[in-house]
C-alpha cells in the first residue's frame, strides 16, 4: 500500500512542476515528436518549439492542442461538475482505484494486482491461477471504461488521477515486445532507459523487420488492436477536460498510440497471423487509430493500408453468409462488433466509407447474429463460446436499417416482422449451421444443428453433428462450453482434455475416437439438397467420416434431423412440436458407439424406463438461461424401438466424471471462462454395432408434468438415403421421412 501511495504522491508533485517528461528525458521527448506529423494543421507551434530543441515546450504545446481542440469530438466527455462522491464500495471501479483489485472479464472473479518496487502495477501478472489470459485481459484496459463512467457520474478527481497515473505507469514500465526479427528485444520502457522499438520493414531506411510481440505478451497484435480500436482513445479524449490528466501522461499516450500504429502496420510475421479475430482486430484497430489520431505520422497512408487489408480479409475470413471461419459464435460476433465500430467511426468524421464488400459483409455478420440466436437472444454455444453471447445491437439495426433484427430481439414488441416465406427457421449454408425454430417468442422452440467445418483456428470444437435444444423459455440440451485456455485449475484441464472434444457434445463417438479438426474451412456451401425449411417442418442431415488415429479402418456417422413445428399459439409455447434425431453408422467393421445428451448442472435428469430394457425413456429438466435455476420446462428423450431399430445396450446418467486409467473426463459444464461444474449427462452405449446400424430419438419439449410413457418412436424403413420413423405424440400417430443422404 505504501508503494502505491508513493506512486500517486510522485504524480501529484509533477502536477505542481512546469517540467514534463519530455523536458526530463530527451530520448522520450524526441520519441514523442517522432510519432507525430508536425506538419499537420494546428501543430505549427509544436513544430516551432521542436525546431529549436525545446522539447518541454513542444510537448506542453502538443498537450494544449488536444486539450483545446475538438478533434475526435465523439469521444470527448461534456463538462463534468466537480464532486466528491464515489460510485460505491465494492464496485469494479472503486476496487481498482482503492485496492488495485481488477475483474478480468471472467478469467477470475477478481484479483489484486501487485505493485513493483517503484509503485507501478505489475502488468505481467497472471492472476491467482497463473493464467496468461489474465495478463492479456489486464492489458486490454477495461478499467478505462470504468473510470470514464465513474468520473462522468461523480466528477470526483480521484478517478482522473488514477487514470493519468495508470497510463503513465503503463507507458513507462510495460516491457517492449520482442520486436526485432533476429530475436532481440527492446530495452524496457522507463524514464531513464526508454528505447523506442524499431517497427517497420527492411526496405524502410533506418527500420528493421520485426514481429509484433510474443504469442503471449501485452504487445501481441490482438491486445494492440483492442487498445487502438477505441479503448485508449476513449480515455485520452474523454479525460481531456480533467486537470489531473497530466501533460506527461498525455504525451506518453500519444507515443504509445504512435508505436501501436507502427507495430500494427507490420503485415505478417506476428503471432496469431491467420486467426480471424486477431487479424481483423489488428487492422480494425489500426484503421480506427488513424481516424481518431490523424495527427500521427503517416495516418492517411496507414488508413488506406488498413482498409485494403480489411477488405481482403472479409473475403477470406468471413463466409458470404456472415459466419466468421473460426466456427465459434462468440468470436464471430466480437469481430462483427470491432469491424462495425470502424464503420461508425468513419461515418462520424465524414470519411469515405469502406467499399460495399466491407459493409455488406459486416451486415451479413449481424444478420447471422440476429437469426442464429435462441429465444433469449443468446448465440449458440459452438466452439469456444460462453453462455449467452449477444448477437443483436440496436445501433447496428439502425445503421443497416434492419427493423427485422429489432423485431426478432424484442419478440415483436418493436421493429417490423421479417418476411419469412419458408418459415421462421434459418440456414447458414457456408458455415453449415441450421436453426430450426417454431417462432421468435421467448417460449418458442429453438434447435441448433451443426453440419459444417471444424473452424480455421483452435477455437473450433470437434463437434460436428451436435444438437442443442432450447424450449419453453429454458435450456434443455446444452453444449459443455469452453472452460479455461490456460492456468493451474481444473477448468484448464477440462479445456485441454475434454471441452473441445467430441464426447463433450450432443453427438456420437465411435470406438472412443475423436473427430479430426477437419476440414478447417470450406470452399463451397453445403448442398441445398441436404436441408429443407418450411412453415410446418424442417429437416437436415450431414455426416462425419474423419477420425483420429485411435480409430482403425473407415467409419462414417450420418445424422438426420426432422423438426415438426407443432401448432402455434399467440406468443405462447407451441403445442405438439417435436424433434426426431436419426443416427446411422457406416463402417468396415463392428464398432463401439457412445451417444451423449448433456444437460445444465442444475437440471434434473432421470431415466424413466428400466436401464437394461430398451427402448429407453429419459426426462431432461430445464434451466433458466440467466439465473441457472431449474424451471418447469422438460424434454422427453425416447430412443427408438421396433425390429429395424438398432438397440443401445445400456444408458446411464453420469455427472462430473474424472479421468483415470480406464475412462476419460465426462459430464462437465462451463458457463464462462475459467469455471467448471459437474453436469448430468445421458450416456448411451453399445459395444459392437454393425455397419448399417440405425438409431433414432424422439425428443418432445413441454411444460406439463409427464412420465413420457405416451410417447413412442419406431423405425419402419431404412435405406441409404432416408429413414422412416413412426412416432406417437399427443395421441397422434404419424410416419415421417427423415432424409439421410
Amino acid at each position: 500500500m505504501a508503494q502505491r501511495f508513493l506512486f500517486i504522491f510522485s504524480l501529484i508533485l509533477k502536477l505542481t512542476s512546469a517540467v514534463n517528461i519530455c523536458g526530463e528525458n530527451r530520448t522520450i521527448g524526441l520519441s514523442v515528436l517522432a510519432v507525430m506529423n508536425l506538419s499537420y494543421p494546428g501543430l505549427e507551434a509544436v513544430a516551432a518549439a521542436a525546431s529549436v530543441g525545446d522539447l518541454n515546450t513542444a510537448c506542453e504545446t502538443l498537450a494544449e492542442y488536444y486539450r483545446n481542440s475538438n478533434t475526435s469530438f465523439w469521444l470527448r466527455l461534456p463538462p463534468v461538475t466537480p464532486g466528491s462522491g464515489r460510485v460505491g464500495k465494492g464496485s469494479l471501479v472503486d476496487n481498482a482505484v482503492d485496492y488495485d483489485i481488477y475483474y478480468m472479464a471472467g478469467v477470475t472473479t477478481s484479483a489484486k494486482i501487485p505493485r513493483n518496487a517503484d509503485g507501478g502495477l505489475d502488468w505481467l501478472n497472471k492472476g491467482p491461477r497463473d493464467d496468461v489470459e489474465f495478463m492479456n485481459c489486464l492489458n486490454r484496459f477495461d478499467v478505462i471504461d470504468w473510470l470514464l463512467k465513474a468520473y462522468s457520474a461523480t466528477g470526483n478527481p480521484v478517478y482522473t488521477t488514477y487514470f493519468s497515473a495508470t497510463m503513465e505507469d503503463w507507458a513507462t514500465h510495460n516491457p517492449c515486445p520482442n520486436a526485432l526479427s533476429k530475436g532481440q528485444s527492446c530495452s524496457p520502457q522507463g524514464v531513464n532507459t526508454y528505447a523506442p522499438c524499431a517497427w517497420g520493414s527492411a526496405d524502410v531506411p533506418g527500420k528493421q523487420a520485426c514481429a509484433t510481440g510474443t504469442f503471449e505478451s501485452p504487445w501481441r497484435s490482438l491486445e494492440m488492436g483492442i487498445r487502438t480500436n477505441g479503448v485508449f482513445a476513449s480515455g485520452f479524449f474523454g479525460f481531456q477536460r480533467a486537470a489531473e490528466f497530466t501533460t506527461s501522461s498525455r504525451v506518453l499516450m500519444l507515443l504509445a498510440q504512435g508505436e501501436h500504429n507502427a507495430a500494427l502496420a507490420v503485415d505478417g510475421g506476428h503471432p496469431g497471423q491467420g486467426t480471424p479475430n486477431w487479424e481483423m482486430g489488428q487492422w480494425s484497430g489500426l484503421l480506427t487509430s488513424t481516424v481518431n489520431f490523424p495527427e500521427l505520422w503517416n495516418a492517411s497512408g496507414l488508413q488506406m493500408q488498413s482498409l485494403n487489408e480489411l477488405e481482403a480479409l472479409f473475403g477470406s475470413l468471413v463466409y458470404p453468409d456472415g459466419v466468421e471461419t473460426e466456427m465459434a459464435s462468440g468470436y464471430d460476433m466480437w469481430v462483427a462488433r470491432e469491424t462495425f465500430q470502424v464503420l461508425q467511426t468513419l461515418a462520424l468524421v465524414g470519411h469515405v466509407l469502406p467499399p460495399a464488400a466491407y459493409s455488406d459483409r459486416v451486415e451479413a455478420m449481424w444478420n447471422y447474429g440476429a437469426y442464429i440466436s435462441d429465444p433469449m437472444g443468446c448465440l449458440p454455444r459452438n466452439g469456444d463460446s460462453d453462455l449467452c453471447g449477444g448477437g443483436f445491437g440496436q445501433e447496428q439495426a439502425e445503421y443497416f436499417e434492419r427493423p427485422d433484427w429489432t423485431w426478432i430481439s424484442s419478440h415483436g414488441a418493436s421493429g417490423s416482422p421479417p418476411e419469412l416465406p419458408n418459415g421462421p427457421s434459418s440456414a447458414f449454408p457456408w458455415a453449415g449451421q441450421l436453426v430450426m425454430r417454431s417462432g421468435f417468442h421467448e417460449n418458442d422452440t429453438w434447435v441448433f444443428f451443426d453440419v459444417g467445418p471444424y473452424g480455421s483456428s483452435l477455437h473450433g470444437h470437434r463437434d460436428k453433428l451436435h444438437v442443442n435444444l432450447h424450449a419453453r423459455g429454458s435450456m434443455l440440451l446444452v453444449d459443455s462450453g469452453r472452460f479455461a485456455y490456460a492456468g493451474t485449475g481444473l477448468s484448464n484441464t477440462l479445456h485441454t482434455q475434454y471441452g473441445p472434444f467430441t464426447r463433450a457434445h450432443n453427438t456420437l463417438t465411435i470406438d472412443d475416437a475423436d473427430q479430426l479438426p477437419l476440414p478447417a474451412t470450406v470452399q463451397e456451401p453445403i448442398p441445398s439438397t441436404s436441408y429443407n425449411l418450411s412453415s410446418i417442418s424442417d429437416w437436415a442431415f450431414g455426416s462425419m467420416s474423419l477420425w483420429d488415429d485411435s480409430l482403425n479402418g473407415q467409419a462414417t456417422h450420418t445424422r438426420g434431423l426432422f423438426y415438426f413445428h407443432g401448432h402455434a399459439s399467440a406468443w405462447g409455447p407451441p403445442t405438439g412440436d417435436f424433434l426426431i434425431v436419426v443416427d446411422r453408422l457406416t463402417s468396415d467393421r463392428p464398432r463401439k458407439l457412445e451417444a451423449t445428451w448433456h444437460a445444465h448442472p442444475n437440471a434434473s435428469l432421470r431415466i424413466l424406463s428400466p436401464p437394461s430394457e430398451p427402448p429407453f425413456i429419459a426426462l431432461v429438466g430445464g434451466a433458466d438461461t440467466f439465473t441457472g435455476r431449474p424451471t418447469q420446462a422438460q424434454a422427453c428423450v425416447v430412443s427408438s424401438g421396433g425390429p429395424l431399430s438398432s438397440a443401445w445396450a445400456s444408458v446411464e446418467v453420469v455427472r462430473g466424471v474424472m479421468a483415470n486409467g480406464t475412462q476419460p473426463y465426462q459430464a462437465w459444464y462451463s458457463q464462462s471462462y475459467d469455471d467448471a461444474w459437474p453436469a448430468p449427462t445421458l450416456v448411451y452405449r453399445v459395444e459392437s454395432a454393425p455397419s448399417g446400424a440405425v438409431f433414432a430419438w424422439l425428443i418432445v419439449p413441454s411444460t406439463t408434468p409427464t412420465t413420457c410413457t405416451d410417447l413412442t418412436a419406431e423405425i419402419v424403413s431404412s435405406n441409404s438415403t432416408s429413414v422412416s420413423v413412426k412416432v406417437s405424440v399427443a395421441g397422434v400417430l404419424q410416419t415421417l421421412l427423415v432424409p439421410m443422404g
